[in-house]
């Protein structure tokens, strides 16, 4: 049989319509409502009998028209009784109303179909998204879905299992489970259709689809039967020729980027001997740190800050592996070509006014890659500060020292990636005592993008944890490959969630899903661990940089405190993301209720009231932190009474946090004075955090991602 993608394609169409769509599904192995296209009255006539018994009672009838997409505004659908004289005054009615209604469209007839009893509606849908390539959404279909945006989405290919747990995700879940007594919906079945549908996006040579590939297939509704059945009553299929895809742009490239965090040799174009200028303050970052050997790149100078100064970088008598071009935007793409010809190996372009300033910077962006793609040279930027790399103290972030200084710490094992050089900045200031390996300022990503970035240190020994900002992504499916293979823990925060989704679609999902919905799904999928705000990634960080090697067993938590309020307050953040108030073993009770003289009532949160001291608290929480039942603790001296010594307690935390290997956090009321104490609890890498909502979210993090668990399916195979 011929195909009919194939032969709608000859016919100039780019979409299916209804019966075609039925038989392509047909086609997969998928059940699909018994159909058949009429033609016109004489096909009617000879397949009267037939119909009275082969149909049930009552069946549907559908205008058929490839030009006609909202059949029910021309009354071109209807269920009528299975009986001759009734399917001849509807078929020549319906034929009738969208010859008026619609003159010039094309009648291919009318479609019969079975008439199903339906227990569920969903909608199901396969988009090509267009950052992230093909995104299968599910949900409970109808005004619920539209009215809430209740869909749950995935990248796809996607296995049935995860289906299953996108279906449970749902808002709408308890009426497909089956509420209140209601006969709930065969889930396995609804994954099944699923997974052969989401199966679709991979691109192979066993496709049932040829030379094409899936635009839009929407199955609206998608339902399942009273005798067990599920069917698409419904869809939208729309299709194009198949898009080649370069093997390189599908795949982080490494290629040259230990040049970029590890020279032997750096050239500054636009040195400078003024520290106020841009090229003045990188040189002088270099020059006093970095152990490379620096060339100043200065047509009017001979010497710059007692180095040899050079007037072009074809003159520099040693082969460049880093250049830093600090020149002004429109000297740049000379500039680039220059490097490219004396065969740099990675260059970072600081100067901004290209791309983000509109379609002709673009233009010089793309040339400027090209140059660059021929010489085997890499970029970062434009527009971007650059790197630090502490491990070859390494540095192009300009700034002024006195106003933002990066910190060494005796461990620096976090690693921060971002689009946005003021984000790179922020976070110095709000994580401050977590120790930086490597802050990336990547900008327009002309090549360099944050899959190669994301990648490369995800194979950095040094780096146990990676942030990620960003904002948009050039080459999505480079980023999912990266985020697919990730192995440390990554926080990622987006900007630019407001944004209405752009791809234009026929169908419902695409008003319902916009484009943060699809990231969000991407994050989520790929095990990336997804931060609302600027303040929640830097407490994020932190407890990834701090906790690094603490064991997770599960996500049941204890909660010891002296102040019985902040105790409650954190049982309901923990109850909020997912944790579990871990119940206490027996013997815990007991010796909890032995410390305290039998004057607290074991429970968790655990109470131990504004009269306990600075050795007890530690003596209870040692004890939680010996319960098996128990996987990580939230320390709360959050009110310190005279007897409770401010600096006693602090030393007592930092033995506990040395002696016990579970991971722990810490939240002591903010005042000015205990300021440098909850530095000392950070000198010794115990995280601290000012509300105690901060410090279960965080520890919940944490938890959730090294806890066992069923891990998603890798996407694709």
């Amino acid at each position: 049989m011929e195909s009919p993608l194939k032969k709608a394609a000859a016919q100039g169409r780019d979409f299916l319509t209804e019966h075609e769509a039925y038989d392509f599904i047909a086609s997969l192995g998928i059940d699909v409502p018994k159909h058949e296209l009429i033609a016109d009255t004489d096909a009617l006539e000879k397949r009267l009998a037939a119909i009275s018994k082969e149909y049930s009672s009552r069946v549907v009838l559908k205008i058929a028209s490839p030009d006609i997409h909202h059949k029910a505004e021309i009354g071109g659908v209807a269920i009528v009784d299975n009986d001759p004289e009734t399917l001849r005054s509807k078929f020549a009615e319906m034929l009738a109303s969208a010859k008026n209604a619609r003159p010039e469209a094309r009648i291919d007839g009318v479609l019969l179909m079975e008439m199903v009893e339906i227990e569920q509606e969903l909608i199901l849908s396969l988009i090509d998204d267009a950052t992230f390539g093909h995104v299968l959404s599910i949900g409970k279909g109808g005004t619920l879905t539209e009215i809430f945006k209740d869909i749950a989405l995935h990248p796809a290919p996607v296995a049935s299992g995860d289906i299953e747990k996108m279906l449970r995700s749902l808002k709408t879940w308890p009426l497909l489970e089956g509420y209140r007594g209601a006969k709930g919906a065969d889930i396995g079945a609804i994954a099944a259709f699923a997974e052969k549908i989401a199966a679709l996006a991979r691109k192979n040579g066993d496709s049932p689809l040829g030379d094409f590939e899936i635009a839009e297939f929407e199955i609206n509704p998608l339902v399942t039967t009273k005798d067990g059945r599920v069917l698409p009553i419904d869809s939208i299929l729309r299709f194009r020729e198949a898009k080649k895809i370069e093997a390189e742009s599908a795949h982080p490239n490494l290629t040259n980027l230990d040049k970029l965090f590890k020279p032997q040799t750096i050239a500054v174009v636009g040195a400078s001997d003024t520290p106020q200028k841009m090229g003045g303050a990188i040189l002088g970052l270099l020059k006093e740190k970095s152990a490379a050997r620096i060339f100043p790149i200065n047509p009017k100078k001979d010497e710059l800050m007692g180095l040899k100064t050079y007037k072009s970088i074809g003159e520099v008598p040693e082969a460049v592996d880093l250049a830093v071009l600090a020149v002004p935007a429109k000297f740049t793409p000379d500039v680039v070509r220059d490097c490219a010809a004396a065969g740099v190996k990675a260059a970072i372009i600081i100067s901004a006014g290209f791309g983000e300033m509109g379609a002709e910077g673009k233009k010089i962006e793309q040339r400027m890659r090209k140059v660059a793609r021929e010489a085997g040279m890499r970029l970062i930027g434009p527009n971007c500060m650059g790197i630090y790399y502490e491990p070859t103290s390494l540095s192009t972030f300009f700034l002024d020292p006195d106003k933002t200084e990066i910190p060494h710490r005796e461990v620096n094992n976090f690693t921060v990636l971002s689009q946005s050089g003021a984000v790179c900045v922020q976070m110095v200031e709000l994580t401050g005592n977590v120790g930086t390996r490597a802050i990336v300022s990547y900008g327009n990503m002309i090549d360099i993008d944050v899959a190669d970035l994301a990648a490369y240190f995800n194979d950095d020994e040094g780096s146990d944890a990676i942030g990620i900002y960003i904002e948009g992504l050039k080459n999505g499916a480079r980023f999912l490959a990266a985020a697919k293979k990730m192995t440390k823990p990554t926080i990622i925060i987006k900007g630019g969630k407001s944004r209405a989704g752009g791809a234009a679609t026929v169908g419902h999902t695409g008003a319902i899903a916009g484009d943060y919905d699809v990231a969000k799904a991407v994050f989520k999928a790929t095990g990336l661990i997804e931060a609302e705000t600027l303040q929640e990634f830097a407490d994020y960080c932190k407890v990834f940089s701090f906790l690094t090697g603490r064991p997770v067993a599960g996500r049941r938590i204890a909660v010891v405190t002296n102040a019985g309020g902040l105790g409650v307050l954190s049982a309901d953040m923990a109850e909020k993301i997912g944790l579990e108030v871990a119940q206490f073993e027996d013997k815990t009770i007991k010796a909890i209720g032995k410390l305290t003289g039998g004057l607290v009532l074991t429970s968790n949160p655990t109470d131990l009231t504004a009269g306990v001291t600075a050795q007890d608290f530690t003596r209870a929480a040692a004890l939680l932190l010996e319960d098996a039942n128990v996987d990580g603790v939230v320390l709360i001296p959050g009110i310190q009474p005279h007897q409770m010594n401010s600096r006693t307690i602090v030393e007592e935390l930092i033995a506990l946090y040395r002696r016990y290997n579970k991971p722990m956090v810490v939240t002591i009321t903010p005042t000015e004075k205990r300021i440098p104490l909850f530095d000392e609890l950070e000198a010794a890498r115990l995280p601290h955090f000012d509300t105690p909502e901060q410090a279960v979210r965080a520890l919940g993090a944490y938890l959730k991602h090294f806890a066992p668990r069923q891990r998603l399916e890798a996407i694709g195979k």
